[in-house]
């Protein structure tokens, strides 16, 4: 078998060097057309998985005929199949934390990637949920919480298409997923029966959902209340605020939902699918961007919003709204005149920490013209808060490394940590649902984004972080294969 690696050819070209196969077939000689070429490797798919192995890897490129072995780094691999010319598959035993190149052993030669091109086994993972009994309707669309003081998560809502009829319905439920044990391997879920009372609340999608944890309850706010067949036009939520509150700490709550008074004299226009998270320093929901459903008008005149609103609570159930732009600084996803900036459905958490909050991602429009100008943006946004003064700015990035440009996914809070995580969504309309999980690091003014795992293709799903036991949880989205999903998926991180 030859030893000939490819830093060794070009010396094998000059004549400064030769190589002997040392036991059958012939040498490989540059340029010489009657001699076989070496394999190699142009691409290796998946490239990560867990340290404890069993992920299928597929690896491309040509002249693989003839293989004899493949290392993954100074190890084996297991169930090698040279599957044509062009095509190998193994399987990634157990092995250590990191990146490894991948070595193809032939009888005309060795290939060795080089990095990135390679595996790189991780500690974080995705694991599928299977259901252990009920489990909502496949759904997107909605949100998903995180209800520390009951062990659950908690999910919202959220929309289904129907590809047949071209119909969509709209669910006004809540339910509850059981996570008070610390390994889970199957979802629980429990469909909870709130009191409405005389709050008015009706189906609820593509809304803001924020956790009041001064209170222990959450708020809902905006979004579509319910959408009747074209040409009748969608009811929307509108500038209502309704809270969900509960009066025992069994998994099984089910609570009543309330309206809170809107005691102010502004309302934010009408929109859906805003940037939202609670600011507990100063006692508010904040929302940020949009979509304007009805007028397609937003702030751009295409229809999203760039205008930044808190609903500032004065109590249990009064409250009132407050426009807080225009702000200074750099209004995120959009040209220099703040006119034509806009966003809709981005990412964004707060980092109590820092009292900012951050943005990522989301789908951009800075041009008037309906369709013109339409990008998913890659750019991560923050925006300090104070009673009086907010600041947005770009998020003082410590490496150039960086999400891909999505809109439609989700991000969480990892308090523990402080870091933000996200997964999901797509670049661009006709594109499929990415499957990247990215991390920002927030524990430090200049933080930066890293990717940390492969998980499931989906585009509006739900997620929370799970702030007891370290682990997100992600429900639903839609893929292209399935589209509306009733998956539950676990993400552990170290």
């Amino acid at each position: 078998m030859s030893r000939c690696i490819w830093s060794t050819w070009i010396l094998l070209s000059l004549g400064l060097m030769s190589c002997s196969n040392g036991g059958g077939g012939d040498d490989f000689v540059p340029g010489d057309p009657n001699t076989p070429a070496p394999p190699a490797i142009t691409s290796v798919s998946p490239a990560v998985g867990p340290v404890t192995g069993g992920t299928r890897v597929t690896v491309r490129g040509s002249n693989f005929i003839g293989t004899v072995s493949v290392a993954l780094g100074s190890g084996g691999v297991s169930d090698l199949e040279v599957l044509s010319t062009s095509i190998l598959s193994f399987t990634v035993p157990a092995g250590p934390l990191g990146f490894a190149e991948i070595v193809v052993d032939s009888d005309t030669g060795t290939s060795i990637t080089v990095p990135p091109l390679g595996f790189t086994r991780l500690d974080e993972v995705w694991t599928s949920l299977p259901p252990s009994g009920l489990t909502p309707l496949a759904r997107s669309f909605g949100k998903m919480l995180y209800d520390r003081t009951r062990r659950r998560m908690l999910l919202f809502g959220g929309e289904a298409f129907d590809s047949l009829t071209f119909a969509t319905t709209y669910f006004g439920d809540v339910w509850a997923l059981d996570l008070t044990a610390s390994t889970i391997t199957t979802s629980s879920w429990i469909l909870l029966t709130p009191d409405s009372g005389t709050s008015g609340i009706g189906s609820f999608a593509e809304m803001a959902v924020v956790y009041d944890s001064l209170r222990d309850r959450f708020l809902l706010t905006e979004g579509y209340d319910n959408c009747p067949p074209f040409p009748t036009p969608c009811v929307l939520i509108s500038s209502a605020v309704f809270a969900l509150s509960f009066s025992s700490t069994s998994v099984t709550d089910s609570g009543t939902w309330t309206r809170i008074t809107d005691t102010g004299v502004d309302i934010p226009p009408d929109r859906i699918t805003p940037g939202s998270a609670y600011d507990p320093v100063n006692d508010r929901l904040v929302l940020f961007g949009g979509f304007d459903p009805i007028g397609f008008v937003g702030t751009n005149g295409a229809g999203e919003f760039n205008d930044t609103w808190a609903f500032n609570l004065t109590g249990s159930s009064s409250g009132f709204w407050e426009d807080l732009t225009p702000v200074i600084g750099t209004v995120p996803f959009g040209s220099a005149d703040p006119d034509t900036a806009s966003l809709t459905n981005p990412s964004m958490i707060f980092d109590p920490i820092q009292s900012r909050l951050v943005i990522f991602g989301g789908f951009t429009d800075t041009d008037p013209a309906f369709g013109v100008g339409e990008a998913a943006s890659d750019e991560t946004y923050s925006l300090a808060l104070s009673p009086s003064t907010s600041v947005w700015s770009f998020f003082p990035l410590g490496s150039s490394t960086a999400p891909s440009a999505s809109n439609a996914h989700s991000g969480v809070f990892d308090i523990n940590n402080q870091r933000m995580i996200i997964h999901g969504g797509f670049s661009g309309f006709g594109l499929d649902p990415l499957e990247e999980t990215w991390v920002l690091d927030l524990s430090r003014l200049d933080g930066s984004w890293r990717f940390a795992a492969s998980g499931p293709a989906v585009e509006n799903h739900m997620m929370a972080f799970d702030s007891i036991f370290n682990r997100t949880i992600l429900f639903g989205g839609s893929t292209v294969s399935a589209g509306d999903t009733d998956e539950t998926w676990l993400f552990t991180i170290d």
